[in-house]
């Protein structure tokens, strides 16, 4: 096949840059998530409406749906021993058995209704989900599987009441309306869906909110306390109340909610700082000091402001060289914070050494509008939905081997080399690629389903040392139209050039150990990219203007060859520009041989992308087969790794 060159204008709307911008090798080495222009501030269009029967007289055609059941691990991975999913009718008294062998199972033929989808396997504690099937489309539920606890042992509460259908949309659409600042909206539907759900705490959590954002702080108090008193391990509901009585002076009440949350989430930077803040304004500044040094090491950059607490806690202990150094990184972030005159007399004093220990804690504390805003809700309100996406790799480290050692650096050298090798001998290849894509409700079911199927053709070069190009071609066109809801999806050949020479040190990388792959023995690498380096390897171009993605992710090596068999990258920050909340992508490679070339390379067998965009959560399966060297004419079959 033949694919021509792109033009100027093509390179600059979709994949390169003009000759006056950055290096070409930054842009096409990204994953990047195009929107159409003429599109980009509207919602997605929506697919033609799906194909049926004519009905004869007196007849019904009803659109069967088919639900999919996906089981995953609660670290991320699909579940690996058989189990036994049914699909109950709440309302018919129907019960479906299926058998997922393989972590998933298909319901076809179901009729619009309400099930529950409940999964029992051997080991695991048995999980069940309520969903709303409607006609005239595919669904897909995802079910975490929690492993049974060890004899003796409890496995704690199920969590909160299912919330029913009707509910579940009215709270979904408050949350919307509470995140755009439309109140009046957000009071609508919240209030019928306290009509509907009085006793469930994410309803009391959100009107909680929404009375907060109106600066009713009575009112917002007794529906926090409440969402609380129904779940006490509502993280979210505990962070709202404790900056409540952060507000009104009452910082000891706040310490105590707060602490609750941490053992929820010990990682919680937002959570840090609160404590910290409300530790300075009793004086006790140790705990003020540690606590803020780890809201800094949790939300590194994302945490800058808190450098203002960590110089004052310093300072009220008498380390004034160490506060001093804080003080001046948060005046270098911050030079125009509200604080900013607090934090100049404060460093001036500290200068001046003129002050006593106990003069200088007494000045410390500023008065209220001096201090730094901290925060009191999480930036976005949100409430606890459907799992609709894998766990973040970081949720959970896979079992590595405890006894075998891990040499990062022999790792990555032999790993560069192959990557190495992949660039010197793929220049460019073909394939035929399967894109499945799915839009995703709050509850986690796909509402729409749509699949494409391209000629894509890949080319890798390198321009100058120290540079690699990484065109993409679908069709023999760069265009965006060609993909569902005007989203593309490129660079997937690309992201394994992590490990290349020319990008490793862009990432910081640890070895986790010797774990396994599909049967195989794997060194698990972790990596994320590094705070004082660019993000080069992803992107998101909306409106041609790109927003730089920085990965946080693990890979998966083959201890015998060296060859990048899977990886799994996160967000390791949302991109609040353009409102992209999360994003979990997953490719793995396989060894494809090209017999006339004579060599094996190691090629994107398949990836899966699930993005919160916009508002718009998606799910998207790319599958590639028939892989061909572009010198190649004859098709050259994937095949999996070698099993034991």
């Amino acid at each position: 096949m033949k694919a021509s060159a792109p033009s100027q204008k093509e390179k600059e709307s979709g994949a390169g840059r003009g000759p006056r911008s950055r290096p070409l090798a930054v842009a096409m080495l990204c994953l990047f998530v195009f929107l159409s222009p003429n599109t980009a501030a509207q919602k997605p269009p929506q697919p033609p409406a799906p194909t049926r029967p004519t009905p004869g007289p007196g007849s019904a055609v009803l659109s069967q749906p088919e639900v999919l059941v996906r089981l995953y691990e609660l670290n991320g991975g699909r579940l690996g021993v058989p189990a036994l999913v049914w699909l109950r009718s709440l309302g018919l008294s129907i019960s479906i058995p299926g058998s997922a062998l393989s972590g998933e199972v298909a319901f076809r033929g179901i009729r619009p209704g309400q099930y529950t989808v409940e999964a029992e396997a051997p080991g695991y504690v048995t999980t069940r989900e309520t969903v709303e099937i409607l006609s005239g489309g595919n669904f897909t539920v995802v079910l975490y599987m929690r492993p049974e606890p060890p004899p003796g042992m409890t496995s704690g509460p199920s969590g909160p009441p299912v919330l029913a259908p009707k509910a579940r949309q009215e709270i979904e659409k408050g949350l919307q309306a509470l995140q755009a600042n439309n109140l009046a909206k957000a009071r609508k539907h919240l209030e019928a869906a306290l009509r509907l759900a009085p006793g469930h705490p994410d309803v009391n959590y959100l009107f909680g909110m929404l009375w907060l954002a109106e600066n009713d702080l009575a009112q917002a108090k007794v529906f926090l306390e409440k969402s609380v008193s129904l779940d006490p391990k509502h993280r979210f509901a505990l962070v709202a109340l404790s900056g409540l009585h952060y507000r009104q002076q009452e910082y000891a009440e706040a310490i105590g909610l707060l602490k609750r949350a941490l053992e929820l989430d010990p990682s919680s930077w937002r959570v840090h700082w609160l404590l910290a803040g409300a530790y300075l304004r009793l004086s006790e500044f140790a705990n003020a000091r540690d606590h803020a040094e780890l809201a800094l090491k949790s939300g590194k950059e994302k945490a800058g402001e808190v450098q203002l607490v960590l110089g004052q806690a310093l300072a009220g202990l008498g380390e004034k060289e160490k506060a001093s150094r804080a003080l001046e990184s948060f005046l270098n972030a911050y030079p125009n914070h509200a604080a900013a005159g607090h934090a100049r007399g404060l460093l001036e004093a500290l200068r001046q050494r003129a002050e006593e220990p106990a003069k200088m804690a007494a000045f410390v504390i500023p008065d209220a509008g001096a201090m730094p805003s901290l925060p009191i809700v999480p930036p976005e309100p949100r409430i606890p939905v459907a799992h609709w996406a894998p766990a973040d790799v970081d949720a959970a480290v896979p079992e590595v081997a405890p006894d075998t050692p891990c040499s990062l650096p022999g790792v990555l050298s032999a790993t560069s080399q192959r990557v190495k090798e992949l660039v010197t001998n793929l220049e460019r290849f073909a394939a035929t690629e399967r894109l499945e894509h799915e839009q995703v409700d709050a509850s986690g079911n796909a509402r729409q389903k749509e699949t494409r199927t391209f000629t894509y053709l890949a080319a890798i070069e390198e321009i100058r040392p120290g540079m690699l190009s990484v065109s993409e071609y679908r069709d023999g066109a760069i265009s965006v139209d060609a993909f569902p809801a005007h989203l593309a999806t490129t660079g997937l050949a690309a992201l394994a050039l992590i490990f290349h020479a020319y990008y490793v040190d862009d990432f910081e990388m640890t070895c986790e150990g010797l774990g396994q792959w599909r049967g195989q023995p794997a060194w698990q690498v972790h990596f994320r990219q590094r705070n004082d380096r660019p993000s080069r390897m992803r992107a998101y171009r909306v409106k041609q203007i790109e927003y730089p993605v920085k990965l946080n992710g693990r890979a998966w090596i083959a201890a015998d060859t060296y060859q990048v068999v899977r990886l799994e990258t996160d967000l390791a920050e949302e991109i609040p520009a353009i409102r992209l909340r999360a994003e979990h992508l997953a490719i793995e490679y396989r060894p494809v041989q090209f017999q006339k070339r004579r060599v094996e390379l190691w090629l994107p067998g398949s990836a899966e992308l699930y993005f919160d965009f916009k508002g718009h959560r998606y799910h998207r399966r790319h599958s590639f087969s028939n892989f061909r060297l572009f010198s190649v004419d004859t098709s050259q079959q994937i095949r999996d790794p070698a099993m034991p």
